[in-house]
């Protein structure tokens, strides 16, 4: 039965780092609620936010507020989330992500089905939710880079994707040496890699960018 397959399946922390997200916030956390999948727990992590928010906000959906002592950038606000969490697979997205209802599904069943894989990531879908046209551009132009790339992956993305928490923790976790987030997962997958673990590319695992692709670079630095 359905129960029974979703009772095999391993459980999932959802973690969000946050800086000043609002109204961005509100739309990732009630996208996150709406999950298909029973979810463990979802665990926000405030990055020395200024506008006062992000507490009130995830209170309202039912998801853990943790704040980090000092503004340290995305990376260790996602360690730290990691640290707290309890799920066996811990599953990152960002405050200016809309998850599809069933990408937390997804990600659960395709370990379930690759047990030696150890790290899964999807794509933004071809809708973006900002106008312009550069946005849309970048946009469109990730999610046509990861619908036709390798599902045996070489690289990770830590806007949508998903680690076993036990391998996670296993290789130290985010490096906070660099600061362009794609650098990161690129330097944290290549440790992986070395290890002995595989990472894959489930295309069907998708969510919404809300914002601008020229933000901080934000979408620059996710290709």
């Amino acid at each position: 039965t359905a129960a029974a397959e979703e009772g095999r399946l391993s459980t999932v922390s959802v973690v969000i780092p946050v800086f000043n997200a609002g109204d961005d916030l509100e739309q990732s956390l009630a996208a996150i609620a709406a999950s298909d999948y029973p979810l463990h727990e979802c665990i926000v992590v405030d990055d020395g936010s200024t506008d006062g928010r992000a507490g009130e906000i995830a209170r309202s959906h039912g998801a853990r507020l943790l704040t980090m002592e000092r503004q340290g950038g995305p990376a260790l606000a996602r360690n730290r989330g990691a640290e707290y969490a309890t799920g066996e697979i811990l599953f990152f997205t960002d405050a200016d992500v809309v998850l599809h209802p069933d990408a937390i599904g997804k990600a659960a069943r395709a370990f379930a089905e690759y047990p030696d894989v150890s790290a899964i990531f999807g794509s933004y879908d071809e809708t973006p939710g900002h106008p312009s046209l550069l946005s849309r551009y970048r946009n469109l132009y990730h999610h046509w880079n990861h619908q036709v790339g390798s599902e045996e992956a070489s690289t990770f993305w830590t806007g949508c994707g998903a680690v076993r928490r036990s391998v996670f923790l296993e290789l130290g976790a985010f490096s906070s040496d660099y600061a362009r987030p794609s650098i990161v997962a690129l330097e944290f997958v290549s440790r992986l890699h070395s290890a002995g673990h595989r990472s894959r590319l489930v295309k069907e695992i998708q969510g919404t960018h809300l914002t601008s692709g020229t933000r901080g670079g934000r979408l620059r630095n996710a290709l």
